[in-house]
């Protein structure tokens, strides 16, 4: 039985790297709320930020992402997650805080359509274990990302935050790397499935 592509595991990796920054901005309500004196409605508005850009603007980039496709949407996505966390460790500006929520989840959402189309395509005949490695990598983020920022706010101190702008960084600058041999794979993918179903296959690259 031919093996999952790698490139599948670092799409998962980087669906960890987008969702454990997204896991992460509930755990640190508490922390704003005492540390910037937010009442609850300023708390949960931070919420409806994240979350409103999110689903509103994920739909949006999934349409435009199948008809002409944007690598570089992939590690700018876990780019854009990590700075915005990082940069909630030096702030107790409400605004700030406000915008960094609904940025990191307007990472969230260009990261994902993206994503998911060059797992799918580079899946071959394992396209529903691929979706599912993908799955549990968002699914690992949300489960670890309100653990490690709890333990920043709550017990080493909130500058610990800089721990997500590293990780995703790294996680972005391998995505960035290995972009043209995984372009590469999309395309042979694309090739071998118009000889097998001729007429029936359009591509975006």
């Amino acid at each position: 039985m031919k093996k999952l592509s790698p490139y599948v595991y670092l799409f998962a990796t980087g669906h960890f790297s987008v969702d454990w920054a997204q896991g992460a901005i509930p755990a640190l309500l508490p922390y704003f709320i005492s540390s910037c004196n937010l009442n609850y409605q300023d708390a949960a508005t931070l919420i409806f930020a994240n979350m409103l850009l999110s689903s509103v603007s994920q739909p949006i980039f999934g349409y435009y992402s199948d008809k002409v496709s944007k690598p570089w949407f992939a590690p700018l996505g876990p780019i854009l997650c990590g700075l915005c966390l990082t940069l909630l460790a030096f702030t107790q500006n409400y605004w700030l805080i406000f915008l960094c929520s609904m940025f990191s989840g307007f990472g969230s959402s260009i990261y994902h359509p993206e994503a998911a189309r060059m797992v799918n395509n580079i899946a071959g005949d394992r396209k529903g274990q691929a979706m599912g490695t993908f799955s549990v990598g968002g699914n690992a983020g949300f489960a670890i990302g309100p653990m490690v920022a709890g333990a920043c706010a709550y017990a080493f101190g909130i500058h610990g935050l800089v721990v997500f702008g590293i990780v995703n960084a790294f996680i972005a600058f391998v995505l960035y790397h290995q972009m043209p041999r995984i372009l590469s794979l999309v395309r042979e993918a694309a090739t071998a499935e118009k000889k097998a179903h001729p007429g029936e296959v359009r591509t975006n690259d």
